[in-house]
């Protein structure tokens, strides 16, 4: 195997190396998938080393479909002259373990592969004494890190956005053409022009916690709020027959809870010595009496009132009546953006 892999360009060109009086087969790691807009690509350049000596360069990285799910047969890969020098490499100095390159290595990011291809006088290799490993300090290191970085980083990040699916996203495109590019400038940060990362679709709540990351490190009791308004976006997105029955319930729950945090909370505007536990019970008695509380400390539309009412009315009808009535996909649409407007204006959040 390790003859395979180290002298794979040499075997497929006729060359015969026997071990133990068996042939070796050659080993090759371009195993590439082609995914739309996500194929691999590779960059050649001249890396001029010392004294006008130069080295010539082709750095191919990409998404592979030979991942093994046990090994780690993926990271940057060296060949000098043809013969593989190291593989799998996954340090700082290729990219790996920073954050604004290709990241903590990780099995998330594991279909990246980064093959560097290195011709020219041994003397201006990067390889040490023994060529079993690559000099990091080596001039021509540093001549081809910048695109190595570059493509490291890429492919890492489209590994992680497409491991969803990765066979219906990546695995099952097994045909195509690297896509080349000369560069003539290296020594800029991003010589490469790459296709744009798909987005990430990230859950609601994700979006919500994030947008809205200071309120809650300042009010921690409205992460509650949040992530209910979160739950009813996802409940309505289900195929259930009385999704918007339970998303009313869960809007009308979340805003009697929004208002009993915002007095509890907003001590400057509800003293405890005023709002004392017998005090706080006697107030919760009656819904109107809270709201009432409420809007003479602070401002709320009185339409966004009237919708709140409206839609508790229903609710109660759902609890405590015989009769059901099952609102509608615009009806919680509507209820949704007041409850919001309630948030915003009691504890600053976004939407």
């Amino acid at each position: 195997m390790h003859l395979g892999e180290t002298y794979e360009w040499f075997l497929k060109r006729n060359c015969v190396i026997q071990l133990n009086g068996t042939p070796t087969s050659p080993k090759s790691f371009a195993n590439w998938s082609f995914p739309p807009n996500g194929g691999p690509r590779a960059a050649t350049f001249k890396a001029e080393i010392i004294d006008g000596q130069s080295l010539a360069v082709k750095i191919t990285g990409g998404l592979i479909r030979d991942r093994s799910p046990d090994g780690e047969n993926y990271g940057v890969y060296f060949y000098c002259n043809h013969r593989l020098i190291a593989k799998e490499l996954k340090t700082r100095e290729v990219g790996y373990f920073i954050t604004a390159e290709a990241g903590v290595p990780h099995s998330d990011a594991s279909l990246c592969r980064v093959l560097v291809d290195l011709q020219g006088a041994s003397r201006l290799m990067p390889w040490n004494s023994s060529k079993s490993a690559i000099n990091f300090d080596h001039p021509a290191f540093q001549q081809v890190r910048s695109a190595l970085i570059q493509l490291t980083g890429h492919f890492s990040k489209l590994s992680r956005r497409t491991k969803g699916d990765w066979d219906n996203n990546v695995f099952r495109y097994g045909s195509g053409e690297v896509e080349t590019t000369e560069l003539e400038n290296v020594a800029v940060k991003n010589p490469l022009v790459l296709p744009p990362l798909p987005r990430i679709n990230k859950p609601k709540a994700e979006r919500l916690k994030s947008r809205n990351k200071n309120q809650i490190k300042t009010q921690p009791w409205t992460l509650g709020l949040v992530e209910a308004m979160a739950a009813v976006e996802v409940i309505t997105r289900q195929h259930l027959e009385t999704k918007n029955r339970i998303a009313l319930i869960l809007l009308d729950s979340n805003f009697e809870i929004a208002l009993k945090e915002f007095i509890v909370h907003r001590e400057d505007l509800f003293p405890p010595s005023q709002f004392g536990k017998v005090a706080m019970s006697n107030l919760f008695a009656k819904r109107t009496d809270v709201i009432q509380a409420i809007t003479s400390k602070v401002s709320i539309p009185k339409n966004v009132l009237a919708i709140v009412q409206h839609f508790y009315g229903i609710r109660n009808k759902l609890v405590h009546e015989r009769a059901t009535a099952e609102p509608t996909d615009n009806d919680i649409e509507v209820f949704r953006l007041a409850i919001e407007s309630i948030l915003s204006t009691l504890f600053a959040l976004r939407f």
